[in-house]
């Protein structure tokens, strides 16, 4: 019991220039008995209309031309992604590839053809997150999607509008456990200071990481972290990604700069992997208790030594099916009455 269905979507791509898309579907229920969406996603299928010189090139994965993905299914937000470091022209995991990757979701971007004489080149390209969504019943979802400027992120002329297909990806089969990417959040911390940012909790679901970032791929503004919810002492950015196997058994996977033959003749090249990418990193919270806030000590590197901002996006986990969750309520009210506003008043009382 599982499966992979493509929606193709009714949207027209711009050729080159940077666009946001609104777009909505219908997602449906199970065709097998698969009793979950394990993974929900974008797939482009389709052609770059190639400058004579140079012939398309391609600078990272799909998700180097992310700027924004926002994905609402019925009334509950499940991804809030906007990127705080720029995308395009890239030679390196992108900040929202990570974040893919590191949920074992799809992060990739192929080009099949590499005739630099020819007018087009064929590419398939597909990002997808994990969900943990109930495949017994359909559901409407709004997708927002965000795209940098595409021929400086393929080194194409952009694309073959005409020709290209935007796809949701929709995985199905068993999973244990739905997934809420929640949305950034910013703090400003000075040159070699450090701060402690509180993430707020979600009631009933437990956090089990956060992916903090930086805007820029050059350098680690942020040097250590420290989780207040019971860790006794700051760790470096490379303990963390110590902690997440990216030097075990998880690094990253990437297209560097200038392939144009990610897959000549059918046979793709060899996988690039990379154990780390500077300005970005995924701390392992392992699960901390459902509804807890989050308090976290962020220290900005004496190296870099100015004041930069530190993005974080919470990751939740919980039962599937558990709904929203939110924030504790304020339980005193307030009822107003004019009528008893002015009776009170005419006779001096407060009750």
């Amino acid at each position: 019991m599982a499966y992979v269905d493509l929606l193709q979507q009714n949207v027209t791509l711009t050729t080159a220039a940077p666009t946001t898309y609104n777009f909505s579907d219908t997602l449906p229920p199970s065709q097998d008995g698969s009793p979950h969406i394990t993974h929900l996603g974008i797939q482009l299928d389709g052609l770059f209309t190639k400058a004579a010189d140079p012939s398309a090139v391609l600078n990272s994965n799909l998700s180097g031309l992310v700027t924004s993905y926002k994905v609402q299914v019925g009334s509950e937000v499940i991804c809030d992604w906007y990127s705080p470091a720029a995308t395009a022209a890239l030679d390196v995991v992108p900040q929202f590839g990570a974040l893919c990757q590191t949920l074992g979701g799809d992060d990739f971007m192929i080009m099949t053809q590499t005739n630099a004489d020819a007018a087009t080149s064929t590419f398939l390209g597909q990002f997808t997150l994990p969900v943990g969504l109930d495949a017994s019943k359909a559901h409407r979802i709004n997708i927002t999607l965000g795209f940098a400027n595409v021929d400086t992120w393929s080194a194409a002329t952009g694309f073959n509008t005409g020709s290209t297909v935007l796809n949701i990806v929709c995985q199905y089969g068993n999973a244990t456990e739905a997934t809420i990417i929640g949305g950034r959040q910013d703090n400003t911390i000075a040159g070699s200071a450090q701060r402690t940012c509180t993430i707020l909790g979600k009631s009933g679901w437990q956090m089990l990481g956060v992916l903090a970032c930086s805007d820029t791929y050059t350098v680690d503004n942020f040097s250590h972290y420290k989780i207040n919810n019971g860790q006794f002492r700051q760790l470096s950015v490379s303990q963390w990604r110590a902690i997440a196997g990216r030097y075990r058994s998880s690094p990253y996977q990437y297209l560097t700069a200038g392939n144009n033959q990610a897959s000549p003749s059918g046979v793709a090249l060899a996988v690039v992997y990379k154990p780390e990418q500077l300005g970005v990193v995924f701390l392992n919270l392992f699960r901390i208790s459902a509804g807890a806030d989050l308090q976290i000590q962020i220290q900005n590197s004496t190296v870099v030594n100015e004041s930069n901002v530190s993005s974080i996006f919470p990751i939740w986990v919980a039962k599937i099916g558990s709904g929203a969750g939110g924030r504790p309520t304020q339980t005193a009210r307030t009822l107003d009455s004019p009528t008893k506003t002015v009776l009170n008043e005419q006779a001096g009382s407060n009750v």
